[in-house]
This record gives structure tokens, sequence and C-alpha cells, in this order.
């Protein structure tokens, strides 16, 4: 996945890079190791995190990696980039109209600016903890965001999609899957931590909740995708400051958001529609491409 991230993007060695809530660095490393030239810049909201990265930097003996620790929603700096990434970091964001503006001014002209986010289908909704049954919320998630497929359209004032991609759920359930193996597997090396985090008299519980969360995290998104046509996805979408010649949007997107978005651009929209099974009112070929004029 990191490298399809750089392939998307269209990153070169020597591009200047901003990684927007690096988390434990995993994408910033990977770009400092594999693109040599390239100068990574990462921001997150952590000291240990930023002590792991540049432990990792250490003994990588990468001397091309910077990381700031930051509240990204009043941070501001002077610098632009040829690539910007944010990674699963929009979901524990607000205000999507400051926080691209703000981004914005951080790309160069000819820039991209990747973003990785989960989303639902159909909606968007805000994480809150109202009852017993939202436990996720209060535990782990608390002041998040469920982005919906088309939520980025509608924030095109400083930045333009021009392109994206749906992923389905099946690799993060199974990816979730092989988190509560390890820890099942690394239980007596967890419970001092869990002891530390959350005092010994709380250890049992919390790692009671984290097998739980890992469980209802693999079949949401595995179960759901299998039953209800992939409700909840993992989104990746690309944007820059100016729309190309063609702008390729999945089909997933409404008609109805198609056609804004078209008026929009003023560009040609061409729409690629992905059918993985036949259907009679569809036609046989598993792919079919059609020009839309609205």
């Amino acid at each position: 996945m990191l490298e399809l991230y750089c392939e998307r993007s269209q990153l070169k060695d020597g591009h200047t890079v901003l990684d927007v809530g690096c988390d434990w660095g995993s994408l910033s490393l990977y770009i400092a190791r594999k693109y040599s030239n390239c100068r990574v810049t990462g921001i997150c909201n952590s000291t240990t995190q930023k002590a792991h990265i540049e432990e990792q930097c250490r003994d990588l003996q990468l001397q091309n990696v910077e990381i700031i620790v930051a509240d990204i929603s009043i941070f501001e700096m002077e610098a632009s980039y040829d690539r910007i990434f944010s990674i699963e970091m929009f979901e524990h964001m607000k205000n999507y109209e400051d926080l691209l503006k703000k981004i914005s001014k951080w790309l160069k002209e000819d820039s991209f600016l990747f973003i990785h986010h989960f989303c639902h289908k159909a909606f968007a909704y805000h994480f809150e903890d109202i009852n017993e049954d939202d436990w996720i919320t209060r535990y782990f998630f608390s002041g998040g965001t469920m982005t919906s497929a088309n939520l980025l359209l509608y924030f095109q004032d400083d930045v333009s999609v021009v392109n994206h991609w749906l992923v389905n759920g099946k690799h993060y359930a199974q990816t979730s899957e092989e988190w509560l193996k390890r820890m099942d597997k690394n239980l007596s090396s967890i419970k001092p931590i869990m002891e530390s985090n959350y005092g010994k008299d709380s250890a049992v519980k919390w790692t009671v909740y984290w097998r739980t969360f890992f469980i209802a995290v693999a079949e949401l998104f595995d179960t759901m995708m299998e039953k209800n046509g992939c409700l909840w996805k993992s989104r990746k979408a690309m944007l820059i400051m100016e729309i190309g010649d063609e702008v390729v949007l999945s089909s997933t997107i409404s008609y109805g958001d198609l056609k804004s978005f078209y008026h929009s651009s003023k560009h040609i929209i061409k729409v690629v529609l992905v059918w993985n099974t036949p259907s009679p009112d569809r036609g046989s070929p598993s792919n079919l491409v059609n020009w839309i004029n609205f």
C-alpha cells in the first residue's frame, strides 16, 4: 500500500515531501529509504512518535527525514512541498474547509496532495458518545469523523479533486484480524504495557476492550462489505491546485455529485464504470467506459 501511495501521487525521487499526521512514520520512512533524494518532513502530535521515528532513522542511517511535533489545527509554516500526504488523519479532524485552505498554502503550483481516509459509502457523521452502544467512540475514537465517499467534493475552494480510488474493506479486516492474533500471541508481554497505561486494576478490562475492538473492526469491514455492498471503505483522494484536461472519477460517486463537479470544474468528465458481475441491464463486460455530457 505504501508503494501504491507513491505511485498514485506520482512521487519522484528528489521531490520535497510533507507527511501530515505521519503517526509512527511508516510512510515517511518508506519514502526516505526508497527515494533517497527526497527530503521528507513529517508532522505528528506525539513526542513519543517523534522519538520512535528518529530512532528508526538512526538505525537505518537516514538523514533525509525531519519530524515536527505540532497540533495541525493551529500549526503554521512558510515552506512549500512537491507532494503532501495525509494518511488516515482526516477522520480525526473537523472543519475540512479551513484544514484544506491551510494545507493548500504548503503546495507548490504543480504539486499534489494525496489523502487516504476511511469512508462510508453514503453518509458522513460524527462519532458521538450518546448511549451505551457507542463504546468505540467512548474508548477509541472520541471526537472522530466518519467521512462519506463524496465528502471532499464539497471542499474545493482551495484544492481540486483530480482523481480518486475506492478500496474495499477486505484488507483492513484482515489487518485487524492479524492485530488480534499478534495480541493473543503476546499477552504476557502486553500485560505490563496495559498496567503501565491503564493501571493494574484496569489492565484486564482494557485488554478485553482492545480484543473486542479488533474483532469489531474486522467484522465491520468484512461482513458489511459482503452483505451491503461495501458500506464502509478505505478511500484515497488526490487533489492539486489546478485541474488538468481530463478528470477521472469512480462510478461510486452519484450522478448529482458528478454533475455538480462537472459544472464547477468546466472540464469533460470521463466516467469509468467497473462492474464485478454481469447484469441484464448492464451487459456482460466487466469493465465499461462511458463518456457523459451534462
